[in-house]
């Protein structure tokens, strides 16, 4: 289960490195969630409708082998954000991934369809 939390975006560190217009461009689309301990953000192949930026939490992605056996390839805490793609990328482009909480819960979420990410490059 998923509900919206007030928080401090800024706990993540990619967050708290951008320019303050950066930011500000980007806040309003930042919605706080709390999500479940292994609660799945995206299985193998599904749409990307969110990427998340974790805040006290760790994500695990772990590629899904023929067998069903699973090996992680990647952990992303603070420091990092999972779901952002290539711009125009609407699926995973690794069909074989899948992301999933490991422990602590609290992200900010960023809604895909909300708006095209609002950085400069």
């Amino acid at each position: 289960m998923t509900h919206a939390l007030k928080v401090v975006h800024r706990t993540n560190w990619l967050l708290a490195a951008l320019e303050s217009e950066d930011f500000a461009a980007l806040e309003p689309h930042l919605e706080g969630v709390e999500l479940t301990l292994k609660q799945v953000l995206y299985e193998a192949g599904d749409p990307i409708r969110h990427a998340y930026f974790p805040h006290h939490a760790v994500v695990s992605l772990v590629n899904v082998l023929e067998d069903g056996t699973t090996v992680e390839v990647a952990l992303f805490g603070r420091g990092g954000v999972v779901g952002l793609l290539l711009p125009k990328s609407t699926r995973a482009t690794l069909p074989l991934i899948r992301a999933s909480i490991l422990n602590r819960n609290l992200l900010a979420r960023f809604a895909s369809s909300a708006a095209p990410l609002p950085l400069r490059v």
